[in-house]
């Protein structure tokens, strides 16, 4: 019952938090709320030393391209391997608006 609630929330469904939710919902995976909040139009978002691993980073590229003037997205120090940071990076060539992508402090590996 508890699911069939959240899949019927009256917020937008197409909205970046909803994507994100949603991608959270479906794989079981409790949302960070840091990634949730974007308390002002800004063009940065930090997510460094968060320790999201490749699911969220997965499901965070999922939404990269409904992110209004991101500019840049720091995720330094998030414990991500090829798989995360392979979605990742596949998104964030696709938005038009990102000029600085920081992933240091990850386990990049061949397929990245």
């Amino acid at each position: 019952e508890e699911e069939e609630l959240a899949t019927t929330c009256t917020y937008r469904t197409h909205s970046p938090r909803a994507i994100f939710l949603n991608g959270c919902l479906k794989n079981k995976v409790p949302p960070i709320t840091i990634a949730l909040v974007r308390r002002n139009l800004t063009s940065t978002i930090n997510l460094a030393h968060m320790g999201i691993g490749d699911k969220i980073a997965s499901i965070l590229a999922g939404c990269l391209n409904s992110l209004p003037y991101l500019q840049v997205l720091n995720l330094a120090d998030n414990n991500l391997t090829d798989k995360g940071l392979a979605d990742l990076l596949n998104s964030a060539a696709q938005h038009k608006e990102i000029e600085e992508l920081d992933i240091s402090n990850n386990i990049v590996g061949y397929h990245a």
